[in-house]
Order: C-alpha cells, then sequence, then structure tokens
C-alpha cells in the first residue's frame, strides 16, 4: 500500500475503498453467545485497528474514503459480469473445480493448523502465491480441492464487486497484489484519462514514500496543479493519437513522449545554467586577507572557500541564473523535478 498508492498520488487526489465492514460486527454480536467470541471480536478489531493505524502512518488517512462495495447476486447478471472481465469460463462450478483439483495436485495448497480446530488454507502456487488464504474452523483436516475451490469462488465475488464498486462511484479500478491468475481481468472499457494516468508508472516516485510524495504535493502545490494539468493534456493529445491502443500502451507513450523529455530538458538547464555561472564567478574571485567563508551568491549550488573574497561578482550572469532559475519553476513538470531530487536525496 505505501508504495503502490503512493505513485498513485501523482494524479489522483482521493481512494475510495472499503474499510472496516460494519456487517462483520453486527455478525457477531448476533452470535456472542459463541465459545470463542471474545477471541474473534479481538482479531477483528486487531485487525482493523492496525489498518487504520498504518494508512495514519504512511500519511494516506486525509486521502481515503471509506465505503461498501455493492453485495452481488448469483443471478444471470453475474454470469455478464464474468463475461465482462474475461472470466465468463468460470461460471461453470465444474471448471473451478477442475482448477483446484489441478493446483491441489501440483503441491499449490497447503493447509496448516493454526490451534485446535482451527485451520488456514492457503493458495500458493505460483498463479494465486502470496495473496489467497482463508480460515476454516472443523475438528477434521479440511479438503484441499474443497476450500481451494471455495477460496477462488470467494475472490472471482470480490473481484466483481470492485468493479461493480468502480462503476458506482464512476473511479478506475486499482487493484493492489493481484494473482497472476486474475491478471487479465479487467472491465472492457475504451481508454480514459483516468484510465491512462492510472497505467502511467513514474520512475522518479517509485523510490519514494508515500508520505514523502503527500508532504511534496502539499508543499508544492501550486508546482504540482500546473503538473497535474499539463498531464491531463498530454494524456488527451494521446489517447486522440493512439485511440485503439491500451491504456497500458497509451500511458506508456505519455512518459515516453511528453514527461521524460519534459524533465531531462530541466536538468539540462539547471547543469548549463549552474556551470555557466560557476565558471564567472569564479572567474571574477581574487585572494584576499579576510578569511571568512563567502557564498557566491545565495542559493547557489556551490560556496566560496574560505580566504577568498568576492572581488567582482559578475551580476548580469548571476541575474540570468535567477531567470532561468525562475523558468525552471514555471516549467510544467518542475513538480517531478522536484520530487526526482527529493529521491536522489
Amino acid at each position: 500500500m505505501n508504495e503502490e498508492f503512493g505513485q498513485l498520488l501523482h494524479y489522483f487526489d482521493y481512494f475510495v475503498m472499503e474499510g472496516p465492514e460494519a456487517r462483520a460486527y453486527l455478525f457477531l454480536f448476533e452470535k456472542k453467545g459463541m465459545r470463542d467470541w471474545h477471541e474473534r471480536l479481538y482479531r477483528r478489531l486487531d485487525s482493523d485497528v492496525r489498518f487504520l493505524l498504518h494508512l495514519r502512518a504512511v500519511g494516506l488517512s486525509n486521502y481515503v474514503i471509506f465505503a461498501d462495495k455493492p453485495q452481488l447476486q448469483f443471478d444471470e447478471s453475474f454470469s455478464k459480469r464474468l463475461d465482462r472481465v474475461g472470466l465468463g469460463h468460470l461460471y461453470d462450478p465444474q471448471e473451478i473445480e477442475k482448477i483446484a483439483k489441478k493446483i491441489s495436485r501440483e503441491g499449490g495448497i497447503e493447509v496448516i493448523q493454526t490451534e485446535p480446530r482451527n485451520w488456514r488454507v492457503m493458495l500458493v502456487h505460483p498463479l494465486f502465491e502470496g495473496t489467497l488464504s482463508r480460515g476454516v474452523r472443523r475438528k477434521t483436516r479440511p479438503n484441499k480441492v474443497e476450500v481451494g475451490a471455495q477460496i477462488i469462488v470467494g475472490h472471482i465475488i470480490e473481484l466483481l464487486e470492485d468493479v461493480a464498486a468502480a462503476d458506482e462511484f464512476k473511479a478506475p479500478l486499482a487493484s493492489l497484489a493481484q494473482p497472476k491468475f486474475f491478471e487479465t481481468a479487467s472491465p472492457e472499457t475504451n481508454a480514459s484519462v483516468d484510465q491512462v494516468a492510472l497505467n502511467l508508472q513514474i520512475p522518479i516516485l517509485l523510490g519514494m514514500e508515500t508520505r514523502d510524495i503527500i508532504a511534496l504535493r502539499e508543499s508544492e502545490y501550486e508546482h504540482f496543479e500546473r503538473f497535474r494539468a499539463t498531464l491531463v493534456e498530454s494524456i488527451q493529445m494521446a489517447i486522440e493519437k493512439h485511440d485503439s491502443d491500451s491504456p497500458e500502451r497509451i500511458a506508456a507513450a505519455v512518459w515516453r513522449d511528453s514527461v521524460e523529455p519534459a524533465i531531462a530538458e530541466i536538468d539540462r538547464k539547471i547543469k548549463s545554467s549552474s556551470r555557466s555561472l560557476a565558471f564567472k564567478t569564479v572567474a571574477g574571485l581574487s585572494v584576499g586577507a579576510a578569511t571568512t567563508a563567502f557564498g557566491a551568491l545565495a542559493s547557489l549550488p556551490f560556496v566560496v572557500t574560505a580566504g577568498v573574497a568576492a572581488a567582482a561578482t559578475p551580476l548580469i550572469q548571476a541575474y540570468k541564473f535567477f531567470d532561468d532559475k525562475q523558468s525552471i519553476e514555471l516549467s510544467d513538470m518542475y513538480f517531478l523535478w522536484k520530487a526526482k531530487r527529493h529521491s536522489h536525496n
């Protein structure tokens, strides 16, 4: 979450997600007579509180909107929803059971007893590894294929609910840690500005913490808004030029043709201006008796060594440096250039 969500803050302002579920707590209080009721309540609270504290720790608490996902019914519309995301063949329970048997034969389902009458079933097959598991409460060891199929069905339902929620909020769907088996599952839609922005990978931001990206957005608000407005224009132009391409390909074109060259141009201007001013200033220095260390000019990227006094500071060149600096700050990509400096530091 810390990495994936931070990357998306180059364009989006808020994330809509399902938070702590009220219906889960309602269920617990309706089953208050259960033997392990207090333990289940503690586990639920512990999980939800940890999640909320993590959001606060990474700086996302003010950028998240919690909303309940729509509950889907197994009717004709369910099959249509599966077809829409490219998983229509999984509407047949026998097909899912066949997949569960296959991954079980290949050692892709593990069952671990966590405590008496409690089991954890995990899909560790390369197609599902690292994301899907389910707790089972029973006296005897659960059947791998049976529970494996239930896990797959459960994830399919969650995926369709996510798509339905994205439709309801008219927002692009971002999936974190999606298993390989479901990587091709995505709604068939034409490329929009939001879809392209969702798929735009900006290497500069990859090494930054989410809280740092948020701090940079807030401290450089005007530069960020200028960058985002230009980004929208670039995406719109790219969509018109590559209207038949996928959002992923269009996003790659936006980075390659618009964003990356603009940042490189800022780097070139800064290096050229700084190098020129450094040469002119050094040429105008003479050795004096003072032992104080002087800065060549305020905010410049170098300091005059102790024992050297400025004799004839080339003001024309200095003014040119500040003019260049101002033009750089007015660049539409200045926000990303600042992010690049931050990530390097």
